[in-house]
């Protein structure tokens, strides 16, 4: 099983690089992921001679204005199962992922579909 969080193995699926901890003083290393977007993302980046900057990666899995342009672009359908008390993700005729959370379910979409070769970039 992989030591990233759910929310890095997805900015890796989405295009971004160099992911790693980033040692916030007094703040969990958990939390706190930095990396380098894609280019074409909407982060802004330095000028080129400044190939060592990094962003903090977006918490995917629990912030909807990271991840909702993302569902939307895709297309995702999401469903709550009220009798499981989870939701279900799903894109087209592509596979249906579920999570315990509407966003964790459309990671874990968005990963199958990478692992698939099947996300658009």
């Amino acid at each position: 099983m992989s030591v990233e969080p759910l929310y890095v193995r997805v900015a890796e699926a989405l295009g971004w690089t160099r992911c790693s901890r980033s040692l916030a003083a007094g703040l969990s290393p958990e939390r706190f992921w930095s990396g380098r977007p894609p280019k074409g993302s909407d982060f802004r980046f330095p000028e080129d001679d400044e190939p060592y900057y990094e962003y903090m990666i977006p918490r995917y899995d629990t912030d909807w204005a990271a991840t909702g342009p993302l569902i939307e672009r895709l297309g995702v359908t999401l469903n709550r199962h009220r009798r499981r008390a989870d939701w279900s993700a799903h894109a087209g005729e592509g596979p249906e992922t579920d999570g315990p959370t509407a966003l964790v379910a459309a990671c874990n979409l968005i990963l199958a579909l990478a692992g698939a070769g099947k996300l658009p970039r």
